[in-house]
């Protein structure tokens, strides 16, 4: 063979396997970098809650199609596979004067972890949640909301933890366990 592919080729197979694979992954780290690219594995979180979405939660009120109480929760996930939200608190989601309704705080933590495990091909139910309030959320602004999975029990009891932020403070937090369907 002619050229650098060539010299690549006979260099890799004549100095064993290895070389050759060492090779061919700085070649692609190369072509990475020449392209401003990276691997990310969240677009594959992202695509696989979309997908189980369409099936099984489709009629979510806080973001299934059809949005019962608008579009507030903007979904995203990290490419370590924890899910992060974002979540805009109108007035319409009022307990107390000019707070967040505790109701809705832990149906927003719901929703949240639910999905995080859409994201990881599991369609689940919750079996328990354990809401923590530990400052009241003030309407007008944005939330922040961040979970994962801490582990998973015979293979059909999944364990997570979820936190809620108000300009970087914490406000509730919540060790929920969810029982596997699908």
């Amino acid at each position: 063979m002619r050229g650098r592919l060539g010299k690549m080729v006979s260099l890799g197979l004549s100095k064993g396997p290895s070389l050759l694979r060492r090779l061919i992954k700085e070649s692609c780290i190369t072509f990475l970098r020449a392209n401003n690219s990276r691997l990310n594995y969240a677009n594959s979180f992202n695509q696989k809650l979309s997908d189980l979405k369409k099936e099984y939660h489709h009629n979510c009120i806080f973001n299934g199609l059809h949005h019962l109480m608008g579009k507030d929760l903007e979904i995203d996930f990290k490419d370590d596979g924890t899910l992060i939200a974002e979540f805009f608190c109108h007035e319409r989601y009022q307990g107390f004067d000019g707070m967040l309704h505790g109701g809705i705080m832990a149906a927003l933590l719901d929703a949240a972890m639910t999905q995080c495990l859409m994201g990881h091909e599991v369609v689940a139910y919750t079996a328990r949640l354990n809401v923590k309030y530990i400052k009241p959320i003030q309407l007008g602004q944005y939330i922040n909301i961040h979970c994962g999975i801490e582990r998973v029990r015979y293979g059909k009891l999944y364990e997570l933890s979820a936190q809620i932020a108000q300009d970087s403070r914490i406000c509730a937090s919540v060790q929920a366990s969810f029982y596997r369907i699908k």
